[in-house]
């Protein structure tokens, strides 16, 4: 039994750090604006700074930067031990999504600038 439990704990490890991912100078993140999302493709991995200025629903909020407002969507994991208000300068980082739900970013992480 105790080896199973083993097994079980080293492969979750390893599933965890298999999606990890490095954002910072020479990531695959492509740094964009709200306005220049729609030109992206879909599935491509963008980031934005900017705020949530509210919640739609459980996993939908409305994200606006200088140049503009749109839905994005956060699954509730990502939140956890977050505190994010209307006033909290954030980075967003996701997928381009062209259409599904109404939302045009699918989060995979966030940031708190300040």
């Amino acid at each position: 039994m105790f080896k199973l439990f083993l097994i079980s704990s080293m492969l979750l490890l390893v599933s965890i750090s298999a999606t990890a991912d490095f954002i910072g100078p020479g990531s695959m993140w492509d740094e964009t604006t709200v306005s220049k999302i729609s030109s992206k493709r879909d599935d491509a991995r963008v980031s934005v700074v900017g705020y949530l200025i509210n919640q739609i629903d459980e996993e939908y909020y409305t994200f606006e930067d200088e140049t503009g407002q749109m839905v994005v969507e956060i699954h509730p994991d990502e939140l956890i031990e977050l505190t994010v208000t209307p006033k909290t300068k954030i980075k967003l980082h996701g997928e381009v999504d062209d259409g599904k739900h109404d939302a045009k970013l699918d989060v995979d992480h966030i940031v708190i600038l300040d």
